[in-house]
């Protein structure tokens, strides 16, 4: 599995473990990406439904859909009018890959003197260890983030710093459903050495929609958000689409 597919397949992990309790009734919004790897900034759209998901980032128009009614991952490739489909259990497997390459660099990491490794280990999210428990601290800090009222959750692994989150009450129909996501969160967090099966179980504290949040070296601010019921035709393959092999996709 290429790099640009396990980064795509994460951030979804990670935005589904964000966006655990949103209305089931439909909700869409879009964010500005960035990060330290990153050129410049990047808009995000995201569409939701129950129990789908469609994510849209750069100025391509690929996108990614999360099906979890079907247990699948597409990737849509809009300019060469291509998609690939991966189920639940190969985007595991890959993961499970990465995470042995990670203890790879464990042991490599053994070899060098303390004070390079514990920067190395800290910029990796490796310091807090692989059996650090997640956490939540809400803080008493409020600010507003793109014209809504929010309050300062941190996530902690250990005494690490995961996330840092400002959340809001102001989302309309943000409590009729919280349970919609939770099955894929915990599943792909309990594969992640850098997330842990407690994660999600941590996420659950968080009482609001995530306006602005820092994590895994990329911050994202939401910039608008509104209720909106998509049709379900949008979390599928487009007609005309050609079908190709994830590995090939990667490759392009």
């Amino acid at each position: 599995m290429k790099n640009a597919t396990v980064r795509t397949s994460m951030l979804i992990a990670l935005l589904a473990l964000m966006t655990i309790g949103l209305n089931a009734q439909g909700l869409y919004w879009e964010s500005e990406v960035s990060g330290e790897k990153m050129d410049g900034k990047e808009v995000m759209k995201t569409w939701y439904m129950p129990k789908m998901l469609k994510i849209e980032t750069g100025n391509d128009g690929d996108y990614a859909i999360l099906r979890l009614d079907q247990e699948k991952m597409y990737m849509i490739r809009a300019k060469n009018k291509t998609y690939s489909v991966m189920t639940f259990a190969e985007l595991e497997a890959g993961v499970k890959q990465a995470n042995a390459q990670l203890d790879q660099m464990r042991e490599q990491l053994k070899n060098m003197p303390a004070e390079q490794r514990a920067q190395m280990e800290k910029m990796l999210g490796m310091s807090g260890g692989s059996d650090a428990k997640a956490s939540v601290k809400k803080l008493g800090e409020a600010r507003t983030v793109s014209g809504y009222p929010c309050t300062r959750y941190k996530i902690l692994k250990g005494t690490d710093e995961f996330a840092d989150l400002w959340v809001t009450r102001g989302i309309k129909g943000f409590d009729a459903m919280r349970g919609d996501l939770q099955a894929y969160s915990k599943r792909m967090a309990s594969l992640n050495p850098r997330m842990g099966e407690d994660l999600g179980q941590a996420m659950e504290k968080i009482d609001g929609f995530p306006m602005e949040s820092t994590a895994m070296g990329m911050k994202t601010v939401v910039k608008k958000v509104e209720p909106r019921t998509t049709p379900a035709s949008e979390f599928a393959p487009p007609a005309g689409f050609s079908k190709v092999d994830m590995k090939e996709m990667s490759g392009q």
